[in-house]
C-alpha cells in the first residue's frame, strides 16, 4: 500500500489492494471514475493482475488505461519513483 500513498503525496488520487488485482466486489467503488491501473511489473501484476483488474471494472469504470513502470526490472516498486518525485514515469 505504500505505492499508494506515495501517489497520494504526489496529488494523485490513488488507492491500493492487497493482492494483484481490484476484486469483483469493490468495483462499484470506481463508478463513473476514470482509473489508471499502475501494476507492477511482475507476471501476477503486469500480465494478470490488470486484466483481472479490468475485466472487474468493466462497464462500472468511465475509462481503464495502464501506466508501464519504465525500465525491465520489476523489482523496484512505483514507491522508488514516486518518492524521487519522478512524475513521468506515469506515462498513459
Amino acid at each position: 500500500m505504500k505505492d499508494a500513498a506515495a501517489l497520494t503525496e504526489l496529488g494523485y488520487l490513488a488507492c491500493g489492494t492487497p493482492g494483484n488485482h481490484v476484486p469483483a466486489k469493490h468495483a462499484r467503488l470506481f463508478k463513473d471514475v476514470n482509473v489508471v491501473l499502475v501494476p507492477d511489473l511482475d507476471k501476477a501484476g503486469f500480465f494478470d493482475g490488470k486484466d483481472k483488474s479490468g475485466s472487474n471494472l468493466f462497464g462500472t469504470a468511465n475509462s481503464i488505461k495502464v501506466a508501464r513502470l519504465p525500465g525491465p526490472r520489476p523489482e523496484i516498486p512505483l514507491s522508488s519513483f514516486a518518492y524521487a518525485k519522478r512524475e513521468e514515469v506515469l506515462i498513459e
